[in-house]
């Protein structure tokens, strides 16, 4: 029994005061750690968009320019 006890106490201790969410208990905590979670995962693939769209521009940009040099009769730079 006593062993028992003594994980309910340890449970709700780590609820109570685990980093970033002392002032919420329970599923608030959780819930909160989740919206963080999703936010950053949000923002993170937001960068991850930009980045490629970047690097289909400069891809674009280049099969561009590569079509303008032979179009005048140049040799592309490769």
């Amino acid at each position: 029994m006593l062993g028992s006890t003594t994980r309910r106490i340890a449970w709700l201790w780590t609820l109570i005061w685990t980093p970033g969410a002392i002032s919420t208990v329970g599923l608030g905590q959780h819930r909160k750690r989740n919206h963080l979670a999703e936010t950053r995962n949000a923002i993170w693939r937001q960068e991850e968009e930009k980045i490629a769209e970047k690097r289909k521009n400069a891809a674009n940009a280049k099969k561009k320019t590569k079509k303008t040099m032979e179009r005048r009769g140049r040799k592309s730079e490769e």
